[in-house]
């Protein structure tokens, strides 16, 4: 079984984790926990959630103090050890669950291929609406079987107008394939944000991102990964097919040497819509921190993906790591959005497009 990036994975103690990346070590889902029984571990800073009758927490990293979610997940590593991967390669854990302790998975295509058989009288309008907009990526060249649907969309949990429309692309170049068209899509149900529900966004967001107002919207107008189709919030984001990824887990080593901030052109982005995802550098300079040549920008954050294109000026702050390839040169990276990145250097990280004017 290939565990695709953002798939719900249900364990054995009734714990909800959602796969957090598209390459694993042997054994072991990479997955961040998403729902988590009150029974043993509680958090009044976390939302209180019912799960199939079980009280849960909803995790987030963002709800709790730095402090508070230090204490949390310290606790959480002492009631459940086997959630976490230390691990050899990278010097620094990950969560996710072993494989012997899964009972239960979602399959996203399985869903798709699902619902778009359905007649669309036997529907809800949610689920109409979702079947709506599969049918228009599909009429824009992308097979039905190149798509699918994840979190409450799958799961059935949803509310119209206010649950997300979750799709996911399977491969790179199928989404850069939608990522080219649905700029130009027409239709009644589908917009964009304006600027002022953006502004509204950026207000309500909680992710600690190191950026103004400004900087914000003018990232996130340009990605069209999430816009609103009859009024529900539509999210659209690549994962990656068996093979395809550009780093498999075990075929490097990574070694920090502290903080650093690079400055350097955008000569590769094509795999900056995946988790992990990374730009490739031309002329990198750091700008604070151990002056090396820095040859790559990684995010394991999805707010970073798709963040600057071919030729851009990119701008980054993060860990930078000496990276051993199993076979190759060395080289160094600067990586964003590690699991203990939200408390250890909370809302410093970044990668945006530096430009000239505002």
């Amino acid at each position: 079984m290939h565990f695709y990036e953002s798939m719900a994975v249900t364990t054995k103690d009734g714990m909800q984790f959602k796969t957090y990346a598209n390459e694993h070590p042997e054994g072991f889902v990479i997955a961040k926990p998403k729902y988590i029984p009150r029974a043993g571990i509680s958090s009044d800073s976390f939302q209180k959630r019912d799960l199939d009758g079980v009280p849960v927490n909803r995790f987030d990293y963002w709800a709790a103090s730095e402090q508070e979610l230090r204490q949390y997940i310290e606790h959480f590593r002492k009631l459940y050890p086997y959630y976490f991967h230390d691990s050899p390669l990278h010097q620094r854990w990950f969560f996710g669950v072993p494989k012997t302790r899964i009972a239960s998975y979602q399959d996203p295509k399985k869903g798709v291929q699902d619902l778009v058989r359905l007649p669309s009288e036997d529907l809800d309008t949610y689920s109409l609406r979702t079947q709506d907009f599969l049918n228009i990526l599909h009429d824009h060249g992308l097979p039905y079987s190149a798509m699918g649907i994840t979190n409450s969309t799958l799961l059935g949990n949803y509310t119209h107008g206010r649950s997300d429309i979750d799709i996911m692309v399977f491969g790179k170049e199928n989404y850069w394939t939608f990522f080219d068209f649905i700029r130009d899509v027409r239709h009644p149900l589908l917009r964009w944000r304006t600027v002022e529900e953006w502004q509204k966004y950026f207000a309500s967001y909680n992710a600690g991102l190191n950026f103004s107002e400004q900087e914000f919207i003018w990232h996130a107008q340009r990605k069209r990964g999430d816009g609103l189709f009859d009024n529900n919030v539509f999210s659209v984001f690549c994962v990656e097919e068996p093979g395809e990824t550009a780093v498999p887990w075990g075929t490097e080593r990574y070694t920090p040497v502290g903080t650093a901030t690079v400055k350097g052109v955008v000569g590769d982005h094509f795999h900056s819509i995946v988790r992990p995802g990374f730009y490739g550098l031309d002329n990198s300079t750091v700008v604070q921190g151990l002056d090396v040549p820095v040859r790559q920008v990684v995010t394991f954050a999805r707010d970073f993906m798709a963040q600057a294109f071919h030729g851009e000026t990119l701008l980054a702050h993060g860990v930078l790591e000496k990276v051993t390839p199993v076979s190759g040169e060395e080289y160094y990276r600067v990586v964003v959005g590690y699991f203990d990145s939200y408390f250890t250097n909370r809302g410093t990280e970044f990668i945006k497009v530096k430009r000239d004017g505002p």
